[in-house]
């Protein structure tokens, strides 16, 4: 489990919720997550990517790395669902 000082890469003034979940409802709050499935394979977000508001990782027989460190983050939280 990554703690909450890796998950928001240390950047100053930003807050990142991140929750796994289990077999729990959809999001909910602010509108619609983004949603990335993974089926056998990988996916790997680093470098200087646009992190959504909300979003949503189901990986199935793969894996996922989301860097968060050089990350463009939104104003106020973001929530990152994994499952």
């Amino acid at each position: 489990m990554t703690t909450r000082a890796q998950a928001y890469g240390g950047v100053p003034g930003r807050s990142v919720a991140a929750r796994a979940r289990g077999d729990e409802g959809p999001l909910v709050g602010r509108g619609a997550a983004e949603r990335i499935p993974v089926t056998f394979g990988a996916l790997e977000r680093a470098g200087a990517w646009q992190v959504p508001e909300r979003m949503q990782v189901r990986v199935l027989f793969g894996s996922a790395v989301l860097d968060l460190r050089e990350a463009v983050l939104p104003a106020g939280d973001v929530e990152i669902a994994l499952k």
